[in-house]
Formats: structure tokens, sequence, C-alpha cells
């Protein structure tokens, strides 16, 4: 009967020791998976004319340890297009390891150099959208992985957005035209500046009772400089056209841009991903079906480690079992001797 008492509660003891450890790993790999790092876009929801960019920022919030990232964010083609995206200021002396740009997808996967880890919240990129289509699209982040030097992977809850297309802020260049006109206004004192000392030079031969004509020559030399602001006035479409000019080249720098930076990363067309060593460790630059992969096999080491400790658990209870087996024939020997 003793027995029977001191092996139940052994097994009891060993059934509570393998759901806590059980317990404690399963919570291990979910605080891994999230760790409280929030990986968002912001502002969350935004309005674009037709035809018009607006920026918006991939925001981290209550990181730990970022050294670098892979990143791919996903939209509609028919109603935006990714004109250009840069780095934010979370990460510094950024090496771009992979980067690919096709209308509706855009992943981008970097590394620091030489710098330390970085913890806490910041931009990570910046990505600048034009409006070419009426309608709404998700800006969705779609696959988000974190490392720190070692090359110890995180991955971030993610936040999308959304963006709208409107028609209604297309008469947003009306304003440009009548900033050009006023600085034409107060370039027309200057003139008149420049005449007045002319004037006053044609007055020192003249020191006699001339002196009542001349200013009124003067003030008529003035009156006649008033025309010239029609002269100034037709400068106002030759200041608007070199700014028309300029807003061509803002546009096309985008693709110029991603076309450099495609140069300096590598041919687009390798299928082969590269690779960077990280104080001593390689960083992949993995597509989402590998990412995938890895995160499986993640799980089948901490199932086959359950089963390995599952499997201790019970040949140490066998173990155990099979010594108070010996001990309680021992002690009915002993009282059989006596």
């Amino acid at each position: 009967m003793k027995f029977r008492k001191k092996f139940f509660k052994g097994s009891w003891v060993g059934l509570l020791l393998v759901v806590a450890v059980v317990a404690l790993l399963f919570s291990f790999s979910v605080a891994q998976a999230q760790g409280g790092t929030v990986f968002s876009v912001s502002p969350a929801s935004a309005e674009v004319g037709l035809g018009n960019e607006v920026q918006l920022s991939l925001w981290v919030s209550g990181g730990v340890n970022v050294n670098a990232f892979d990143v791919t964010v996903t939209y509609d083609p028919a109603i935006l297009s990714l004109s250009k995206w840069e780095k934010g200021s979370y990460l510094t002396s950024l090496a771009v390891v992979y980067q690919s740009n096709q209308p509706g997808t855009l992943r981008v996967a970097a590394t620091q150099i030489a710098q330390p880890e970085v913890s806490g919240d910041g931009v990570l990129l910046k990505l600048t959208f034009l409006g070419v289509g009426e309608g709404s699209s998700n800006i969705n982040i779609t696959e988000a992985i974190f490392a720190d030097s070692t090359g110890q992977k995180s991955y971030p809850a993610t936040e999308n957005g959304s963006l709208t297309v409107v028609l209604d802020q297309v008469p947003s260049s009306t304003p440009t035209v009548t900033k050009t006109a006023t600085p034409t206004v107060t370039k027309t004192p200057t003139a008149t500046q420049t005449q007045t000392p002319t004037a006053t030079a044609t007055m020192t031969p003249t020191p006699t009772t001339t002196d009542t004509a001349t200013p009124t020559v003067t003030k008529t030399s003035a009156l006649d400089s008033v025309p010239t602001q029609t002269s100034t006035a037709t400068r106002v479409p030759n200041n608007n056209e070199p700014t028309a000019v300029d807003i061509q080249p803002s546009l096309t720098e985008g693709p110029e841009t991603t076309e450099e930076k495609a140069e300096v990363i590598g041919d687009g067309n390798d299928k082969t991903e590269p690779t960077i060593e990280v104080n001593g460790s390689n960083f992949y630059a993995n597509t989402v079906e590998k990412t995938t992969e890895r995160a499986q096999t993640r799980e089948e080491r901490i199932t086959r480690l359950v089963w390995a400790f599952l499997g201790g658990a019970l040949l140490l209870e066998g173990i155990f079992f099979i010594a108070l087996i010996h001990r309680n024939k021992k002690r009915k020997d002993d009282d059989y001797l006596l």
C-alpha cells in the first residue's frame, strides 16, 4: 500500500514537471516570434490627388537589437505607382543586400556595416507614391524580418495602411502660379532703385536754377520706369517655365535612382540571392518560401526537443519505479529474516 502511494506520488510530480517544461518552451517560441516589436505603415490612412505624390513611412516601434532587415510591401499598381524609396534614420551605414522594385511589390533587404545594434522607435524606410488611378489601395507589409549582429532573426507584428487617390486635389498647381507672380512685384522696386542714383548723377553738373527742372525729370524717369513692369511681368512665364522643367526631372528621379542602386547591388536577372557577412556570420536575403521552410524547420526542432524531453522524463520515471520495487523487495526480505 505504501509502495502504491509513493509510486503515484512520483508519477504526478514527473507529469507536472513535464507539463511545466512544455509550457515554458511554447511560451518562449511565442515570445521569440512576437517580441513586442511592431512594424507599421505611417500614417495608417492618407489621401493624394490624381497625378500628385505623397510620402509614407515604415515605422519601427519597440525594436530590440536591430541590425538588418528584409521587408516586402505590396500595393495596387492600377491606383498607385512607387516613384522612389529611401532609407530612414533608424539604421545607419546601410548596405543593400537585395532589392526588387516591381509594379505592385517592393522588397528591400539591407544590413548595417560596422555599426552597433539599434533598439527603440524610428523610421526604417520612406516610400513615395504617385496617384495614377482613382480609388483606394491597401499598403500591406507582407513580410518583415529583423536580425541582430549575430544573425538571430525576429519577426515583428505588422500593421498595414491604405492610400486613397482622389480628383479634387488637382487644382493644387494654381497656388504655385500665384506664388511666382508675387516675386515679380518685389523685383520692380529694385529696378527703380538702380535708376534713382543715375538721376542724382545728372544733377551734379546743373547746380543752377535748373534744379527745379531736374526733379521733374527724375520723377518722369521714375514713372517711365513703371512700364518696365510690363517687361518684368513678361518674366513671370519665363520664371514659370524653368519650374515646369525642374518638375519633370523630379518625376524621373525615382526609376533612375532605382537603376543605379540595382547596378551597385548586382544583376537583377541573377536568381541566386547574395549573402553578406556580419561579424563572422552570414545574413541571407531569403525569399518568402525559404522563410516559411525555416519557420517549419524551427517548429520541427522544438517538437523534437519536447519529445526528447518527454522520453527522458519517462525513462527517469521508469528508473525511479524500478528503484522503488527493489527497495520494497529488500525491506520485505529484511522483515522476513527478522
